[in-house]
């Protein structure tokens, strides 16, 4: 150990400490020579504590990742990838920030700042995996305080529900105008187009090979879905039991047939290998969600529709299915529901709307026009 004063009037501090059987020497330079017998107190303060000191300099996105990679890669599919948003947020705040020197006075103030622009829900999420990242590095004996606790939670309100749909006429105009303008070069309006049309996932659209449009038929085969963060497919969701054949109408499979000319030439003209994916950029890559919702907002923007995400593609879908009056285990399957429990869930606020439609009709005389008709004669009971 030692502390000695610099030719430039700083003050250096050295020690060493035992970190995995062997000794490691820690530097720093100070202004004054009490900070510099500071540094040299906590090193040693840690080595008596028994602190893991082999991995005081790693940051915290970096311990984040490899906690995600070790408690949370055998979790399903969806929940891999919300833990993967969550640790892009603290990336984009935190990368490079040690995790011993961030304090909770910092964490508190990402929250805040989180919660302005995000609902309350996605901010309880995202803490919470945040927390589960400090508890785990306690744990693992990198700090010894838990600077989560405590923390104030802030977010706006949830999205209503009648919100995350277009109304009839704002499906019919951007309808109309996706069938007008969309083409290859503008990729994420056939996606656009493409979510609409069938009510599929992102994930499981961006899965969707050439080889799963049946022009015979007018059917989709939905059999895969897109891992993004893998870079490869995987089953649809559930482990397959979301798998199933779409009906289209010919209409939109004939825009797909000049689709896959003009998605043709662009490979060809860009060099890319052609793997049977559906939808592919100038790189031959796969589509990102962000970027799609970005150039959706402004398209929603332009055409002065409210603004919506990918995702409300697909609630639009359902719910117009819904009010069209489709049957309920039709819509559940065509949306890879497992259930029509899970239909109820996401849109029973659609069906609860649509009581007082049915109310009237059985109220008016249901049942009364077919008794006196002679196909229908009342059989008495013997």
């Amino acid at each position: 150990m030692s502390v000695k004063k610099l030719p430039n009037k700083k003050w250096q501090a050295r020690v060493s400490v035992k970190v995995g059987g062997e000794f490691r020497t820690k530097n720093g330079n100070f202004k004054t020579k009490a900070e510099a017998l500071d540094f040299e107190r906590e090193w040693k303060g840690k080595e008596a504590s028994g602190i893991e000191l082999s991995k005081q300099d790693i940051t915290l996105p970096e311990y984040m990742r490899e906690f995600i990679d070790l408690y949370k890669s055998s979790k399903s599919e969806r929940t891999q990838e919300i833990y993967e948003g969550s640790y892009k947020k603290i990336l984009g705040k935190f990368k490079g920030r040690k995790l011993v020197n961030i304090t909770r006075a910092d964490i508190q103030k990402y929250m805040n700042e989180f919660g302005k622009h995000h609902a309350i829900t996605t901010s309880k999420k995202l803490f919470q995996h945040l927390h589960q990242t400090i508890t785990s590095a306690i744990n693992d004996g990198i700090i010894t305080r838990d600077i989560c606790a405590h923390i104030e939670v802030t977010g706006n309100d949830p999205v209503k529900a009648e919100e995350k749909y277009l109304e009839f006429e704002d499906y019919l105009t951007l309808l109309q105008y996706l069938y007008q303008e969309a083409n290859y070069n503008r990729l994420y309006m056939e996606f656009a187009l493409f979510a609409l049309q069938t009510g599929c996932r992102f994930s499981e659209i961006s899965g969707v090979k050439v080889s799963d449009l049946d022009f015979k038929k007018n059917t989709i085969t939905i059999q895969r879905q897109w891992i993004e963060r893998k870079k490869k497919s995987g089953s649809a969701k559930g482990n397959g039991s979301s798998d199933r054949i779409i009906a289209v109408s010919k209409p939109f499979m004939n825009h797909l047939e000049y689709m896959l000319e003009e998605r043709e030439q662009s490979l060809i003209s860009n060099n890319i290998k052609d793997n049977d994916y559906l939808f592919l950029t100038n790189e031959g890559l796969h589509l990102q969600n962000d970027s799609c919702n970005k150039n959706l907002h402004g398209l929603l923007k332009k055409l002065n529709i409210k603004r919506i995400n990918m995702h409300g593609m697909r609630h639009t879908h359902a719910t117009l299915l819904i009010y069209r009056h489709r049957d309920p285990w039709y819509i559940a399957k065509r949306l890879g529901h497992a259930s029509i429990k899970e239909l109820d869930r996401t849109y029973g606020h659609v069906f609860h709307k649509m009581d007082a439609e049915n109310d009237k009709f059985v109220m008016n005389d249901f049942g009364h026009d077919l008794i006196d008709t002679p196909k229908n004669k009342i059989i008495p009971l013997k």
